[in-house]
């Protein structure tokens, strides 16, 4: 039997992950989930079935109420730019081309109760992650936007040098990158990097 990948389009994506794992458990086939596929799919043997979640995105911010409810495929990015529309802040990995759920799973980011409650899920989601679950939704708590949306801000000094001038300037344009670079002249160059 040759390896071959398939893309399949599904109608109905929730009934068919269902549908997907319910075959391969039955058949003894191993099973990978991923997101945007930044990640290495390591764990993988050389044949089973990858699920794709990238057609779950989806997100709705209730600001009232202080949640929002992410689908699994929605990407950082994505929930960045719809917590700034709805005036709130989301506890979200850094990159914006990565998965929202994916970072929350392998690194178990956060403060949780699960540590000392459930220590034998804790350690199996940070151990096993996106091979232990299939996570289609989360719901997690929307702060209010504090300091003008401004999540991270990091000054740093350098020696006056026309090097540094250059080496900001052959830093890669990322069209979608959340990071803005400053550079100004005082005494001595400081670059400022806000995200």
């Amino acid at each position: 039997m040759q390896d071959r990948e398939l893309r399949p389009c599904l109608q109905d994506p929730l009934r068919s992950l269902g549908q997907i794992i319910t075959w391969a458990t039955m058949n003894s086939v191993p099973i990978q989930v991923r997101g945007s596929g930044h990640m290495w799919i390591n764990s993988l043997p050389s044949s089973g079935v990858v699920i794709n979640t990238l057609p779950l995105a989806s997100i709705a911010i209730d600001a009232a109420s202080g949640t929002a409810t992410i689908g699994a495929g929605t990407l950082v990015g994505e929930a960045t730019d719809a917590a700034h529309a709805a005036d709130v802040h989301l506890p979200l990995a850094a990159c914006p081309s990565v998965t929202v759920i994916g970072p929350l799973l392998v690194g178990v980011l956060g403060r949780s109760k699960a540590f000392m409650s459930h220590q034998d899920l804790f350690y199996a989601l940070r151990g096993a992650g996106n091979s232990f679950v299939a996570v289609t939704e989360i719901t997690m708590r929307a702060y209010p936007k504090i300091n003008r949306g401004i999540h991270f801000s990091r000054d740093l000094s350098f020696v006056p040098s026309e090097a540094v001038g250059e080496a900001v300037n052959a830093l890669p344009r990322i069209p979608h990158a959340k990071m803005q670079l400053y550079m100004v002249s005082p005494a001595q160059p400081l670059l400022r990097l806000s995200s």
